[in-house]
């Protein structure tokens, strides 16, 4: 796929190299902007394609500091140990998720489950469906963040794992994505 995008990108700049315009124009022409355009489109679905044939994956499952307001928008937290009573903020960019048709619209979404494990894997709860997302839109887009938030109040300091396991709601794809983090005093 990175081999047809960049193909694709040298085409699109072979077709938009600068053509002899006076002095008082400073648009690009309308020809040229309809070839990029088209370009684009083309591009677009070529991720779109693959997109379709990729398993659900998570792109970035970080700690952050709060709770982002739009996607790529993530302050990381700088460490995964946590204060006893200190909320975990999980920030996650999925990808490879189904768009199911509706009408003029697709809908996509997750769903998530949690385990909380020690640090040597013996599962000490969770809970099946503790989180879901559900869009529509009338393009396939891929921008989604999912940001998850754990209340671990009165766990003793020590190490854990938190696994999530992501679930598309357009197929039975999912992922688990683990999150060791330590709680101290």
């Amino acid at each position: 796929m990175l081999s047809l995008c960049i193909s694709g990108l040298a085409d699109a700049q072979t077709l938009l190299q600068p053509t002899t315009v006076s002095p008082a124009k400073s648009a690009p022409e309308p020809v040229i902007a309809a070839i990029a355009l088209k370009n684009l489109d083309e591009l677009q679905q070529d991720v779109i394609d693959a997109w379709e044939k990729m398993p659900l994956v998570v792109r970035r499952a970080i700690f952050v500091t709060e709770q982002p307001a739009m996607i790529g928008a993530y302050s990381e937290r700088r460490s995964s140990v946590f204060k006893s009573g200190e909320k975990l903020l999980t920030y996650m960019e999925p990808v490879g998720y189904t768009w199911t048709p509706r009408g003029n619209m697709f809908d996509f979404g997750l769903s998530a489950d949690f385990i909380l494990k020690s640090a040597d894997g013996k599962i000490l709860g969770g809970q099946d469906n503790f989180a879901k997302v559900s869009l529509s839109s009338r393009t396939k887009l891929q921008e989604l963040m999912f940001n998850l938030t754990m209340s671990l109040d009165g766990a003793d300091p020590g190490k854990y794992i938190l696994e999530y396991r992501l679930h598309d709601q357009g197929s039975d794809k999912s992922v688990t994505v683990d999150q060791p983090f330590t709680i101290v005093k």
